[in-house]
């Protein structure tokens, strides 16, 4: 529904601009008697985009700070040392290894 009334509202704007007719008179053209509405509507959404966008920007700009002190806090510790206990490898018999080698023989 959303979308349609963004369809229909593009394509009211762009009523009063379209001119099928080639007017060669000095006369002014008549306005739709929803041009100042539309104008209005208008004036309201380039103002609320506006603050949309820069309340948008704001925020990124608090994330951003925040990341780079996560960064800025990761980078300045010291590193840990883990000590893992290290199992060796158990060696296993060369028949078992290579178990083609039997049939050489």
């Amino acid at each position: 529904m959303l979308a349609l009334g963004v369809v229909l509202y593009l394509m009211a704007r762009a009523l009063p601009r379209v001119d099928d007719t080639e007017t060669t008179s000095d006369k002014v053209p008549e306005l739709h008697w929803f041009t100042p509405i539309l104008e209005k509507i208008d004036e309201r959404l380039k103002r609320f985009l506006e603050r949309s966008f820069r309340r948008l920007k704001v925020v990124i700009l608090k994330l951003d700070n925040f990341v780079s002190g996560k960064l800025n806090k990761f980078k300045k510790e010291e590193p840990r040392e883990i000590s893992l206990p290290v199992e060796e490898p158990k060696e296993a018999p060369l028949e078992e290894t290579f178990p083609e080698s039997k049939d050489i023989e």
